[in-house]
């Protein structure tokens, strides 16, 4: 943000800022009292409706700054987001599947299974739709133009973690949870150079579902850990807080998107305290010590990690009873 000789990079820097020349329309509010039918009609086949959603509109209004000891007010060059799309996409007006009616910008299309968490708009007719010849394609374009997501990869990092934030209280018994997390997995890019920093409210608020000791439930994000390994210990699993998802999804995504760092392996001390040798143990030594030069071909063919291979030069076989 910007204007002849100053510029502004984040909202503290701001002294008294301030807006002019807000478009809206009037009544807005009670509009959205309105049937929803009536609501979806009237963005259908208003031409406005384009307008409100295009992020580039500088008709919008204007963002004017006010510092201390200064003797004029200052403009700045930014598109103001549309007060009308923000309106019309944070009031609670459109029905979903679940029989409730929400803000737009908490919906999206067409995933069923996620509905708990980010619920599909309900499908329905009306007299209103046929009357001005709303179609399904003019429908989608009038919900899309009021905020619902067509997809979750529209989803801003800022939207995921306030729904994550959200997840004890929009899912208390954790149903959706797991699928939610592993449908972020899936489908967010958290590529490290365009994915932000987890923000600290989250850090320090957050929680997500989990197997621990305390049984499932919700646990704080700095009490979880991520085990991806086939091989863990389920022993284990009796001292730790282990958040509910697959294997094998990586673990630096994992820690990347959720703050949750994967367990290591390498801070287990396994000892065997006693046992019993059998006779047989010697000729099975033997054996292993002739086939191991070929496994260790195969393993250093199909992994890099080579501090793991070379622990296999140590590795002996003791058949006990």
């Amino acid at each position: 943000m910007q204007n002849e000789r100053y510029i502004r990079t984040n909202r503290s820097e701001f002294y008294r800022p301030f807006l002019r020349k807000v478009k809206s329309i009037h009544f807005l509010e009670d509009i959205l009292k309105a049937e929803p039918a009536a609501i979806l009609t009237w963005l259908a086949i208003d031409n406005r409706a384009d307008e409100w959603s295009n992020p580039t509109n500088s008709g919008n209004g204007e963002l004017w700054d006010d510092p201390q000891n200064a003797r004029v007010t200052r403009q700045f060059t930014i598109y103001i987001p549309s007060y009308c799309k923000w309106k019309i996409q944070s009031y609670a007006w459109l029905p979903t599947t679940l029989g409730t009616l929400s803000e737009p910008q908490k919906c999206m299309l067409g995933e069923r299974s996620l509905e708990r968490i980010v619920p599909p708009p309900a499908e329905f007719d009306h007299a209103m739709f046929f009357k001005y010849k709303i179609d399904s394609r003019r429908r989608r374009n009038a919900l899309e133009n009021c905020g619902v997501m067509p997809d979750i990869t529209h989803l801003n990092a800022e939207q995921i973690y306030k729904i994550l934030l959200a997840l004890p209280s929009i899912d208390p018994e954790g149903k959706s949870a797991r699928s939610f997390s592993e449908y972020l997995l899936n489908h967010v890019d958290t590529d490290a150079t365009k994915w932000p920093e987890i923000p600290d409210y989250f850090r320090e608020k957050g929680k997500m579902w989990g197997i621990g000791v305390e049984g499932e439930g919700y646990y704080q994000i700095k009490q979880l850990v991520y085990v991806y390994s086939e091989d863990f210990p389920q022993i284990l699993s009796s001292y730790l807080n282990l958040i509910d998802l697959p294997k094998r999804v990586g673990p630096q995504k994992v820690r990347r998107l959720f703050g949750i760092e994967p367990f290591d392996r390498k801070k287990i001390n396994q000892r065997i305290l006693r046992y019993v040798e059998l006779p047989e143990s010697r000729d099975l030594q033997a054996q292993f010590k002739a086939v191991k030069p070929y496994i260790y071909y195969l393993r250093n063919a199909q992994t890099k990690q080579t501090s793991d291979i070379k622990s296999l030069e140590d590795l002996e076989i003791v058949l006990c009873s």
